[in-house]
């Protein structure tokens, strides 16, 4: 790393992927991290670990149920992420990049229900007001 950072020992960093990588992630970022020239964000420490992230119980079937959920979609998303270079026709990465798009709602409507987010709370993430 060139600059102060952090590194997570987790043994199952999937989760933590899906919530720091979703919409509400970045809505909350544009919101409280320094912008940069060409619309980028300095995602420092400081600005990430103000991002509260859902506990779970795992011992709680709907809570366990919810952690399956992620590590499944990020995985998915991983791999169709490394599948997308290796495709031979544009259909066959029209294709991936539609699962691509259709994970990533996955994830961020698990996001919103991980928050008990409201449609209206939503619609202001979703920037459709």
């Amino acid at each position: 790393v060139n600059a102060p950072g952090c590194i997570l020992p987790i043994d199952k960093p999937q989760y933590l992927l899906g919530i720091l990588n979703s919409k509400l992630s970045w809505w909350t970022l544009f919101r409280i991290a320094c912008g940069r020239q060409g619309g980028f964000l300095e995602a420092k420490p400081f600005y990430v670990e103000q991002i509260s992230i859902p506990t779970l119980n795992l011992s709680n079937p709907k809570d366990k149920a919810r952690y399956d959920k992620m590590i499944t979609l990020v995985e998915r998303i991983l791999k169709l992420h490394k599948d997308l270079p290796d495709a031979k026709t544009s259909d066959q990465e029209t294709r991936i990049k539609r699962q691509i798009d259709a994970t990533d709602r996955q994830i961020d409507e698990l996001v919103y229900e991980l928050y008990d987010l409201t449609e209206d709370e939503i619609k202001i993430v979703e920037g459709i007001e």
